[in-house]
């Protein structure tokens, strides 16, 4: 029965991350204000993908195409080390939310 208890600590020492800090820091590129620049300039590359956010289940905020694939944000999730991480993860989905908006909008 040893090995359950190494693999839970095994994932309790991984979700922490080296330096206390589990990814949360590269949230912080993620501005819902540019949320929909960003999603223009990749239609104008060609590109056609939606924005999603890991947690228990991961997560496509906005999603109407069904047809478009889903390009998920390292460093999101449920687990969080304090109010920051959950600040910078609620930001991510909001980015994910107005991006997905953007890149569906239909041309007028």
């Amino acid at each position: 029965m040893k090995r359950p208890a190494t693999l839970v600590a095994m994932m309790s020492l991984a979700s922490c991350g080296a330096t206390g800090d589990p990814g949360c820091s590269a949230l912080a590129g993620y501005d819902p204000g540019k949320a929909a620049s960003d999603a223009a300039a990749a239609k104008a590359r060609g590109e056609r993908f939606l924005m999603g956010v890991h947690g228990y289940a991961d997560e496509t905020p906005g999603r109407t195409d069904r047809t478009l694939p889903v390009h998920y944000i390292e460093g999101t999730g449920d687990a969080f080390v304090g109010e920051d991480c959950y600040a910078l993860n609620r930001r991510a989905s909001d980015y994910a939310l107005r991006f997905n908006i953007a890149m569906q909008a239909r041309p007028r």
